[in-house]
């Protein structure tokens, strides 16, 4: 009886559990990629309404370049990606991402961000490539929301712990050549 017990218990903990990884793009490049395991699930023009790994995400793209994910044990979880999303489209979308989030991971790959575009959103972590202004990062941290300048192409693990950069190792750093677009890992 103790080990029927166990194994429902250990069962219903598997199932609650999750962690993905989402594959930020390169420069140039108009999809990403959430991985769970050997699972690809890319996130692209073909994606507007679907779930992904046994219903654990939910992709729900508000236009061309910006995507609500939904996840965790009820969808109540969020991340907003928008990649190089141009301002006219982000000022078009704000009212239904305001209405449709509480409390999401901001992930800004190219996408300028301002205060009064975070203030509006409410996220709780930001993520963002192309690094933020002296005065946006400033008043993040007068805030306090905890914000992330990280590179393209960088892994972001997602799971009931919250986000983990996964980009070389603590002592270096990806660029891109400005020229050729090759990647380069310096050491520090």
């Amino acid at each position: 009886m103790r080990k029927v017990l166990a194994l429902l218990l250990l069962a219903a903990f598997a199932c609650t559990a999750y962690a993905f990884d989402l594959v930020l793009p390169e420069v140039g490049e108009v999809s990403y990629s959430l991985l769970d395991g050997d699972d690809v699930f890319t996130v692209d023009d073909s994606v507007f309404y679907k779930t992904a790994f046994d219903g654990t995400v939910l992709a729900e793209r508000f236009s061309d370049t910006i995507t609500l994910l939904s996840y965790g044990e009820h969808g109540d979880r969020q991340a907003i990606v928008m990649l190089s999303s141009p301002q006219s489209e982000v000022e078009m979308q704000l009212t239904s991402l305001t209405r449709s989030t509480n409390g999401p991971i901001l992930i800004a790959v190219g996408t300028p961000l301002t205060m009064a575009l975070v203030e509006e959103l409410g996220p709780t972590e930001i993520f963002a490539t192309g690094g933020l202004s002296n005065t946006v990062r400033a008043m993040l941290r007068r805030e306090g929301i905890p914000s992330h300048e990280v590179s393209s192409g960088s892994i972001l693990q997602i799971s009931e712990d919250g986000v983990t950069v996964i980009d070389g190792t603590p002592e270096g750093r990806y660029i891109t050549c400005p020229t050729c677009g090759t990647r380069i890992y310096l050491a520090f």
